[in-house]
């Protein structure tokens, strides 16, 4: 695969099942107690580890920040998870490693196939000008009808 050039890094996933980073909640003697699935920790830890030791020579990137995820999953896994809850997950586990911050990131495009092509992360550095990426284009096409 190569680098498209409008992205400044562009990572692949092989043989990963991203965890859903769905939070449960419990009452234990009328506290509220949070529960993070243990997949999810035990992924970032595994994304940490590895992207520590074969990190990028221009990480961690900073800045205002466009990203691009495509998550490929089984038909089962498809219909039953929230891309949302999936999406937590990549953005935390590379938290200070790709990027310093997930607040840095202004646009956000996600997608969920069925399939086992590995999962996609592309990042851009969008640069210091204050304006949408998107939002004014999808804006334009509504307009217009």
């Amino acid at each position: 695969m190569t680098l498209n050039k409008y992205y400044d890094c562009l990572i692949r996933l092989d043989d990963a099942r991203v965890p859903s980073k769905r939070v449960g909640y419990k009452e234990d003697n009328g506290i509220l107690v949070a529960k993070v699935p243990i997949g999810a920790r035990e992924f970032e830890k595994q994304i940490r580890e590895h992207f520590k030791k074969n990190k990028g020579s221009n990480w961690p990137y900073s800045g205002r920040l466009l990203m691009v995820i495509g998550i490929s999953m089984s038909e089962k896994d498809f219909v039953s998870t929230d891309v949302d809850n999936v999406t937590k997950t990549l953005l935390d586990a590379f938290k200070g490693i790709l990027y310093e911050d997930d607040s840095e990131i202004v646009s956000l495009f996600v997608n969920k196939v069925v399939g086992d092509s590995g999962h996609l992360i592309a990042l851009k550095v969008l640069g210091k000008e204050d304006k949408a990426w998107v939002v004014p284009h999808m804006l334009e096409v509504v307009s217009e009808q």
